[in-house]
Formats: structure tokens, C-alpha cells, sequence
């Protein structure tokens, strides 16, 4: 359809160019030769300067060839002004530049320079060249004329239509792109070019019809370029503006959010269809409107229009509220967002506040159930990002939610002090998750806690994971627990063996200690004697490790009464002071100001306190400014009674920590190992237990928990 329509057009043109050629020759051709051969070279030349300006006004515009086509048209039109001023035959130079252009335009040519050089060079270019012509006219004249006409003119026409073939060639494709309607006319030009220019080789005189036809069809086909390059620029440009604008208007029409947009004068010139039914005005009531006249016109008990509260204090305003009275006198109540462009212009988008309030007031109680939820829970996006947690989480890891929302999965794990094993981190940050896992961590207080983790896919409707959900559990007290267990199972165990063996030790040691003794008293040398005192020695001190033993073993039942802690300490105070003095130990005793009673043998709990003192103190042996604290206290969590023994000793390792109370275990030389889990085995009787913070060379702190006196409890049988 587009080449019949090119068809028809070059031959109406090439029929109409003939007929009046033949009119022109026929009336006033031959009588007024000289006033019409400038009127036609005058409209070439204002053709072609019309070209150039508009190249020149859309130079940045059209970075492609119009950066080096507007110089060439200039370049055509100073040759044409020459041709008409001089007699130098300057046309073969004008075709050649024409045939130069029709190159250029189908070859997509570029060149990257800026608009005053460019035009700067082709001005030198055109009058340099046009002046070494004019000073040496033979240069074309020598050619074309005396009798070398034939020839140079198959030249010429050879040139010209190896150009218009190659143009031709290019320009096929380009048919069939958008802007088709441009290479249209350019393809036009070019075969009427390509006619005129045969034209040209065949007249034989001034008077002929072919240089009268040639004159014709070279305005024609000047029109024809003129006007496919006007609207490549200017005509096409502005319709395909016209088409976006449309098509943003279609789109910002059909959005489900009203919307205005205002211009940097304060006037609004557009607003959507959502918007038309949420004021009740059509658009042509609104558009063109300023701020002042949309205030009267529509919002109630507003001093200032939003416009001019965002232009003079910030690039965004979010979530303002006000009311509005439509057109059927309704007031509304809207949440408006507005956001200044770069360009200068506005946008306003409405909400009803209703329907905002109901966002909130769902998010607000997605935010109540969560926080409903006792285990730490974490909401996280596709991206591992987190987008809620809820109070229990913000308690267990002691941060605050702004702290932790936003922030990724790594992030978030560096933020925590989080000590995952690499197997179960894959778990925690893969798409596919479900499995339960341990990680540990360390507060922002420093205490070290302990949970199960467990994470769960969020999928939507299609089955693509759009989340994740993270629950925790809290472990820390069952591990302590657990590893209590293990210690007491230790104990069992010990007490077992220690109950079988003692009595098979206790036999033969008191034998030895009776032979012992009577060698004392019937030998009289001193050698043997004191070889005899040291065997008596060590059978006492083997005593003693079997009477730990069995206290171990079957410990004396505890005889229980009410005993303020605080008096069990005051009892022991001249005791520990004194051993304190003698070791130069620094002594602090911290008393609760409230005296709990607890329910104990009080004789039993001294001899712990006092075993563990004894312990603190040799822990301390060496160096210079020992210091011992006592102090009691009270725990409404686990309503426990606590004496606190701290020392600055040389500490214990974790490993040490958790042999501690394991019979003949002892960081001491001269140990048993025994006290301790003596003390241990008090403690648990009195369904108590004994905790231990301690730090290598910073010192050990041993905890004594009892359960306070309740009479309402079951008393300890």
C-alpha cells in the first residue's frame, strides 16, 4: 500500500513537473529567461535554507545526521547563491551535494560535534571551495563545455544514479519502521532527484524543455525533502509526544488511587478519573485552576493549599490529613502524599482516611497477635529482609524493633552476636525450610542464650515463596538444667561406688595404723620410729578421705528449721574475718536489706559457705591485693534466697567449670576433690542449687540458690 501510494506520487509529480515545463517554455521562458531562472534558483535556496534552520533549532535534538546534514544544506545553498551571482557553471557542484545528502540521510551517518564548529567549518568550506572555482572557472567549464558535454554528462549521471541505487538500496528497510511516513517523502526526493539530474545531462540548451524540466523537478523535489525532514524534526516528534501524553493519561486515568497533578505556577492541569469521582467536578472544571482557587473551591477549614506547604518546606509530605466538601456537599475526610518532580511540577494522591485507618488499624492488629505470641518471632521478606518481630523477640535479644526491622539476614545475625554451625545457617537463609536447629547468642547485657530455631516458608497462592517465618525458643534455663542432670547423675554414680569401696578400704587401714603404733612403743630406734609416725600420718589423712567418702556416700540427714539467711552469715562473720586478716584478703560481706528465711540445717549450709570460702581463699594464695566478697540476695523470678561468693582469683575455664563437683576432681595440689561435691550433694538436699560465673584470670564467683521459706510449700522430709 505504501509503494503504490510513492508510485503514484512521483508520477503525478514527475507529469505535473513536464506540463508546466512545457508552459513555462511555451509563454515565458524564452521572453523573461533571466527573471525566472532566479526565481527558481531563489526557491531552491530559500528550500534549502529553510532546511538548514531547521537542522540548526533541532541540532541536540537529532544528534544522528542532523548534526551534519543542516552544514550541507547551508554548504547547497551558498553554491546556489554562487551559480546565480557568477557564471561559473556551480550546479554540477549543487547535484553532487544534493546526491551527497540523499547518502547521508539513508546511511543513518553520524558525527559528535557541536553546532557553532560545525557550522563554522561548512561556511569556510563552502566559500573557500566557491572561491577557488570562481578564481579558476576553467576547472568545470573545461569539462563540461567544448564539446566534452557527452561524456561528462554520462560521468555525471553515472555518479548520481550509482547514488540514488544506493540510497535506494538503503532506504527499503526503513520503510517499514514507525516514522515510515518521513523516508516516504525522503524516497519521493530521491527518485525525483534522480530524473531531474537525467534531465540536466540531456538539455542541450539554455531554452530547452529538459533544462526547463530539470529547474522544475529539482523544486519539486526540494518540496518533497523539505518536507520529509520537517517532519522527522518537528511534525513526527510532536505527534509522538501527543501519543505518549495520551497514553499517560490512559494509564494515570485507570489507576485505582486519586490523583492531580500541578504545575510550578501552583496550577492544576491534570486530574484523573478517580479523582473527578472523589471531588465530584469533571476535569474541565478543575484544570487551570491555582491553588488558592482550589482551596475555596473544595477543601474545608484549610489555611494553606498542600502545594504551597510542600513547595516551601520539603520534597515530600506524607499522610497529611484534611476534609474536603465535594460537589454533592459531602465532606470527606483524605490522607493526601505529595511529592514535588525535579521539573518543578506536582503530585497530589488521595486516599479516603477510612480506608487508611483500616490499613493501620489491620496492621496494628496483625502487630497485637504477634505480640500475643511468648516465643521470639521474626517475619522476613524473599530477600531474607526483616519486616516484623514481635515483643517477645525484642525482649529475648534486648534490642529495639527499629534496630532489627529492615535489616537482612546476615545483618541481622552480626547484630546479635548470633554462633550458628554453617550447616544450620544454610538452613536458616534457604528458600526451603522446616527443619528445627540450635544456635546460640550473646545479649546486648553479655549474657549467653541458648534456643531452638525453626523456620517456615510463606508461600502465595501460586506456590512461590514470598517469605519466611522464624520462631525461637528459649533453652538457655533447660540446657543449665540439663547439664545439672548430667552433674548429679556423676554424683549418683560416685556415691554408689564410694558406699562399696570405703568399707573395704577403712578394714585394712585401721590394721595399719594399730601395727603402726605398737612399733612405736616397742622399738626404740628413731629411724624406725619416725618411718612409723609418717605411716600414722598418712593412715589419718586416708581416714579422713574415707569419712569424706562416706559423707559423700550417706550423707547425715539435715535437720531442717527457719533460718534467716542473713543470720547464718552474721554467724560466720568473726570466723571468715579472722582467716581473712590473717591471709591480708580484703573482706566485703553485703547483706540483703531484707532477711529471708529459708528452711535449712543450718549447720550443713555454714560448712559449704565455709568450704567454698576456703576455696576463694586459696584461689588467692598469690597475689597482692586479694579481695573476698559475701553478699546475700533475693530472686522474685525463681523466688530464691542467694549467697553470692566472689573472688579475684586466678578463675576457672569452661571445661573446669563444668567438672566442678565431680568427686576427687581438684585444681588444687594438695586436694581431695571431695569437698565440693560434698557441698554440691548439701545444696541439692536442699533442693537448692550452685551456679559458677567465672573468667580466666578475673576470677570466680560461686552462687548458692535456696528455695525461701513458703509454709504453704512441701516442706523438706
Amino acid at each position: 500500500m505504501v509503494n503504490k501510494r510513492i508510485y503514484s506520487t512521483v508520477l503525478l509529480a514527475v507529469l505535473g513537473g513536464i506540463l508546466i515545463s512545457f508552459l513555462v517554455q511555451q509563454t515565458v521562458w524564452v521572453q523573461y529567461y533571466y527573471t525566472v531562472h532566479i526565481l527558481f534558483e531563489y526557491c531552491c535556496i530559500f528550500i534549502a535554507l529553510m532546511i538548514f534552520v531547521v537542522m540548526w533549532y533541532t541540532y541536540e535534538q537529532k544528534p544522528d545526521i542532523g548534526q551534519i546534514l543542516g552544514p550541507i544544506f547551508l554548504i547547497i545553498a551558498i553554491y546556489n547563491l554562487f551559480h546565480m551571482l557568477s557564471e561559473t557553471n556551480f550546479i554540477v557542484l549543487v547535484r553532487l551535494m544534493e546526491a551527497t545528502v540523499f547518502l547521508i540521510i539513508t546511511t543513518q551517518f553520524n558525527i559528535n560535534m557541536n553546532k557553532w564548529p560545525a557550522l563554522m567549518l561548512s561556511i569556510f568550506f563552502a566559500f573557500g571551495s566557491a572561491g577557488l572555482i570562481a578564481l579558476h572557472p576553467n576547472l568545470i567549464s573545461s569539462y563540461f563545455y567544448n564539446n566534452n558535454m557527452i561524456p561528462a554528462g554520462f560521468t555525471f549521471i553515472f555518479l548520481i544514479l550509482l547514488g540514488t541505487i544506493l540510497s535506494s538500496y538503503n532506504i527499503k528497510n526503513k520503510l517499514q519502521q514507525r516514522d515510515k511516513v518521513t523516508y516516504c517523502y525522503i524516497l519521493i526526493a530521491l527518485v525525483i532527484s534522480a530524473i531531474s539530474n537525467f534531465s540536466f545531462v540531456l538539455s542541450q540548451t539554455a531554452n530547452g524543455l529538459f533544462n526547463i524540466q530539470a529547474h522544475i523537478l529539482r523544486i519539486i523535489y526540494y518540496y518533497f525533502l523539505f518536507k520529509g525532514i520537517f517532519v522527522s524534526t518537528v511534525v513526527y516528534p510532536y505527534e509522538k509526544m501527543e501519543r505518549f501524553n495520551r497514553d499517560m493519561n490512559e494509564i494515570l486515568n485507570n489507576l485505582p488511587v486519586a490523583l492531580s497533578i500541578y504545575g510550578a505556577d501552583y496550577k492544576m492541569f491534570f486530574v484523573n478519573k478517580k479523582a473527578q469521582s472523589l471531588f465530584g467536578y469533571e476535569d474541565k472544571e478543575l484544570v487551570g485552576l491555582n491553588d488558592q482557587e482550589i482551596l475555596k473551591k473544595i477543601y474545608e477549614n484549610e489555611a494553606q493549599h498542600i502545594i504551597r506547604k510542600l513547595s516551601k518546606e520539603h520534597m515530600v509530605i506524607k499522610n497529611h490529613l484534611c476534609n474536603f466538601k465535594n460537589n454533592w456537599g459531602n465532606s470527606v475526610k483524605v490522607s493526601i502524599d505529595a511529592y514535588r518532580l525535579a521539573n518543578g511540577d506536582s503530585i497530589c494522591i488521595f486516599d479516603e482516611a477510612q480506608e487508611v485507618q483500616a490499613l493501620d488499624y489491620m496492621q496494628f492488629q496483625t502487630q497485637t497477635i504477634v505480640n500475643s505470641i511468648h516465643n521470639p518471632l521474626l517475619l522476613f521478606d524473599k530477600n531474607n529482609k526483616v519486616l516484623l518481630c514481635n515483643e517477645a523477640c525484642t525482649d529475648f535479644i534486648e534490642r529495639d524493633a527499629r534496630d532489627i526491622i529492615g535489616e537482612n539476614m546476615e545483618d541481622f545475625e552480626k547484630l546479635i552476636n548470633m554462633n550458628t554451625p554453617e550447616e544450620d545457617y544454610k538452613c536458616l537463609i534457604g528458600a526451603n525450610a522446616g527443619s528445627v536447629f540450635q544456635a546460640s547468642f550473646t545479649s546486648s547485657s553479655g549474657c549467653e542464650k541458648e534456643l531452638l530455631v525453626q523456620k517456615t516458608s510463606i508461600t502465595n497462592i501460586d506456590g512461590d515463596v514470598i517469605g519466611s517465618i522464624i520462631v525461637g525458643t528459649d533453652v538457655t534455663l533447660m540446657k543449665k538444667e540439663q547439664q545439672r542432670f548430667q552433674q548429679n547423675e556423676k554424683l549418683v554414680v560416685l556415691g554408689q561406688m564410694a558406699t562399696g569401696i570405703v568399707h573395704e578400704i577403712r578394714n585394712p587401714l585401721t590394721a595399719i595404723k594399730g601395727f603402726s603404733q605398737i612399733i612405736t612403743y616397742i622399738c626404740h630406734d628413731n629411724k624406725i620410729n619416725e618411718c612409723a609416725h609418717l605411716i600414722n600420718k598418712e593412715t589419718d589423712r586416708l581416714n579422713k578421705v574415707v569419712t569424706d567418702f562416706l559423707k559423700f556416700a550417706k550423707p547425715r540427714i539435715p535437720v531442717l528449721e527457719k533460718v534467716p539467711i542473713n543470720e547464718i552469715i552474721r554467724s560466720l562473720h568473726m570466723m571468715i574475718e579472722t582467716n581473712s586478716y590473717v591471709k591480708n584478703i580484703n573482706l566485703t560481706i553485703t547483706l540483703h536489706e531484707e532477711d529471708k528465711i529459708v528452711w535449712v540445717d543450718a549447720e550443713q549450709i555454714k560448712q559449704v559457705i565455709l568450704n567454698i570460702v576456703q576455696n576463694a581463699m586459696e584461689a588467692m594464695s598469690d597475689l597482692e591485693k586479694p579481695e573476698l566478697s559475701i553478699s546475700t540476695g533475693y530472686s522474685s523470678v525463681s523466688d530464691e534466697v542467694y549467697v553470692k561468693i566472689s573472688d579475684n582469683g586466678k578463675g576457672m575455664s569452661e571445661e573446669d567449670i563444668i567438672r566442678v563437683g565431680t568427686p576427687f576432681f581438684t585444681t588444687k595440689d594438695n586436694g581431695t576433690g571431695l569437698g565440693l561435691s560434698i557441698c554440691y550433694q548439701i545444696v541439692r538436699e536442699h533442693r537448692g542449687r550452685i551456679e559458677i560465673e567465672s573468667e580466666l584470670g578475673r576470677g570466680t564467683s560461686f552462687i548458692i540458690f535456696l528455695p525461701r521459706c513458703n509454709d504453704n510449700k512441701i516442706r523438706i522430709a
